[in-house]
């Protein structure tokens, strides 16, 4: 356990901003898996679980796993935000949907954050060969 330990303290010390856009994207798909977890559905949280599971078995294995790690799951966090980006301006230009709680799901606010998640996405798959090669 103390090599995963001094791999993590490492990674997270030579690439900060990396490790904070990764820490802020797996915390925020933790916090909506327990928040659709309460409401019933176990599947987001079962899902970033998996990714997580993923991201440490990658660091105690090797750096490749842990790329491929990170690689995946920016590529995932690109189409979540490309996709939530492309409802949103369906939304927005072709017929609205009156109803509130597709315009909390796709108003202002939910470009802005798809936007956010749209960039840390593409910086974490760009960065995601140089994390473990310093």
């Amino acid at each position: 356990m103390t090599k995963l330990v001094n791999q993590l303290y490492n990674v997270f010390r030579q690439n900060q901003l990396f490790s904070l856009i990764l820490s802020i994207t797996l915390l925020f798909f933790v916090y909506k898996g327990v928040h659709y977890a309460l409401i019933g559905s176990y599947v987001p949280l079962l899902f970033i679980i998996i990714i997580l599971c993923l991201l440490m078995v990658g660091l105690n294995k090797s750096p490749n796993v842990f790329k491929w790690s990170v690689g995946s799951w920016s590529v995932l966090i690109i189409l979540w935000a490309t996709v939530r980006l492309l409802l949103s301006m369906a939304n927005l230009f072709v017929k609205p949907v009156p109803e509130g709680h597709v315009d909390g799901q796709l108003g202002l606010a939910s470009i802005l954050l798809s936007v956010a998640f749209l960039i840390a996405g593409i910086y974490l798959w760009q960065k995601r060969k140089k994390v473990l090669s310093v």
